[in-house]
């Protein structure tokens, strides 16, 4: 996974986060669902997610903008007057599909990662 914007930021700033992974399986993130979630403590989370409408087959991001033509990496938005202050982690769940976990076809991976940013007052 990779994160952009090594800094300090104040309280209040809009952030554009670009979060990606690399394929697994050969599966891009563009082939399924996933969370984000931007956070200093765990009681001021920012969500951001991409899911496939089970009607329309059509991907509905939420908090999140697609990279035209780049299939690993989407951009999260981040408001971190939500959020407060202190050590920015991202959290990224992804819903892989696999045929190994009979139960739902769907392997979850999980990481967690410091994104290099401060947000101060």
């Amino acid at each position: 996974m990779a994160m952009k914007n090594h800094n300090t930021v104040y309280l209040g700033t809009e952030l554009k986060l670009r979060v990606g992974i690399e394929p697994m399986g050969g599966l891009h993130m563009e082939d399924y669902n996933f969370d984000i979630e931007a956070y200093c403590n765990d009681k001021s989370v920012v969500k951001a997610s991409k899911r496939k409408d089970p009607q329309t087959k059509e991907d509905v991001l939420t908090n999140l903008v697609a990279i035209d033509g780049d299939e690993d990496n989407y951009i999260a938005l981040i408001d971190t007057s939500v959020i407060g202050v202190g050590k920015l982690k991202c959290r990224v769940v992804a819903y892989i599909p696999d045929t190994d976990f009979t139960d739902d076809g769907v392997r979850t991976e999980v990481v967690v990662m410091d994104t290099g940013i401060t947000i101060v007052k």
